[in-house]
């Protein structure tokens, strides 16, 4: 047996790539045209971006159930998520009910909080620190779904860890101490998003949570309150002795200043910022969604595939050839130790293979025919007995004459 081995291809890994992808690509649209895209200066206006985004998850649901239904259940291999939307129809449980809502909530209300952070601070958010997001991922995972790590998630999560603290030492060797506060920012963010993905998965896995469905109210949520927002801001300018607009992503208007005004982006709106809109809504759409449906099928450890992706370093400005060299080293060698994490390489030696999943699942299966042998030779054993006292009842009325 080889040292490593590829378990079997789950074609639902596509989910996690593509949500990546998706998320890279409006990262490189935002980087190569700074100046001709207006959106990223608006901080409501792009939470309206990515809450019109999200809410049009209801169409890809809609094209898989009228395909599912046109399908009369033949070629089962064609589209099989729809089952995710048929699993809530089928339990009528208040109480569970309840508690679906409420992780939806909570889960829209933690995504517009995380975006809009990131939006108002954007020119001062790091990146590149999802070391934080596997150590908090793991700390909520364990407070609510009691994840159970093995010793192949040990090893790899270790050396992410390690080579995450090492690219981390890198990235802020040239830091500054007024920038130490938007550094506990941007863990803040990333702590909050990892709360968000743990409670989605819990709400995927019991609570009959649709990927979909999370998809959609998390950006009607967030475009509501985007919404009212805006208009706020637009009527209401900042005031001349504001102290903060150096720090928060601030629009300017017939000369004054504001959080942010429709009018000061609709003006500067043109062909390029239609399309870069459309584009980036889309992708938006495409990184939430694949999200939740990454969750749907896999661990919420998958989700790390398209934070990795999405977040890989644009801006070299800077940067000593050796820093760059290094960074990408690392990169790969963490996307590698993930892969063991995530046990879609296998590592067969020194009882690393002992509790990967396909192992578990045989012990389970194991388990459960153990116990049935169990039970039906109980059962065999009391039908027997059962026999056997009938027959001496017989035998015994006989000699009784009766």
């Amino acid at each position: 047996m080889p040292f490593i081995s590829l378990s079997e291809w789950n074609k639902y890994l596509f989910f996690p790539i593509i949500g990546g992808l998706s998320k890279l690509i409006v990262n490189i649209i935002i980087y190569l045209f700074p100046d001709k895209i207006q959106l990223d200066n608006h901080p409501f206006c792009s939470g309206i971006n990515a809450g019109l985004g999200m809410s049009l998850a209801f169409i890809p649901y809609l094209i898989i159930s009228k395909c599912s239904k046109n399908g009369n259940g033949d070629n089962n291999d064609k589209i099989t998520f729809d089952k995710i939307d048929e699993e809530p129809k089928n339990n009528n449980d208040p109480n569970l009910e309840k508690g679906k809502y409420i992780i939806i909530f909570i889960c829209s209300f933690l995504d517009f909080l995380q975006k809009i952070l990131i939006f108002m601070f954007i020119s001062h958010i790091y990146y590149n620190i999802w070391l934080f997001n596997i150590i908090f991922l793991y700390l909520f995972s364990l407070i609510i779904d009691k994840f159970h790590l093995y010793k192949h998630h040990y090893l790899s999560g270790g050396i992410m860890i390690f080579f995450g603290i090492l690219l981390n030492v890198i990235n802020l060797l040239n830091i500054k101490i007024n920038q130490i506060p938007f550094l506990f920012l941007s863990i803040f963010i990333q702590m909050i998003y990892s709360l968000c993905i743990v409670l989605a998965k819990n709400g995927i896995s019991y609570k009959f949570c649709s990927p979909f469905e999370i998809t959609f109210y998390e950006g009607i949520f967030s475009l509501a309150l985007n919404i009212i927002f805006l208009v706020i801001s637009t009527n209401i300018p900042l005031s001349k002795d504001f102290k903060f607009s150096n720090i928060l992503n601030v629009s300017e208007y017939n000369g004054n200043k504001y959080l942010d005004n429709f009018y000061s982006y609709f003006s500067k709106m043109h062909l390029t910022e239609i399309l870069s809109f459309i584009v980036i809504m889309i992708g938006r759409l495409s990184f939430s969604l694949c999200t939740h449906l990454t969750l749907r099928y896999f661990d919420i450890f998958h989700v790390m595939f398209i934070l990795i992706l999405g977040e890989i370093e644009l801006n070299w400005e800077g940067k000593k050839i050796y820093e760059i060299v290094i960074s990408a080293v690392i990169f790969v060698i963490v996307l590698f130790m993930l892969l063991i994490f995530c046990e879609i390489l296998e590592l067969n030696f020194c009882g690393l293979d002992d509790n990967i999943k396909k192992n578990r699942e045989k012990l389970k299966k194991f388990i459960a025919s153990d116990e049935d042998t169990k039970e039906s030779k109980e059962i065999n054993i009391g039908i027997d007995l059962n026999h056997d006292i009938d027959t001496d009842s017989k035998t015994s009325n006989s000699y009784l004459g009766i």
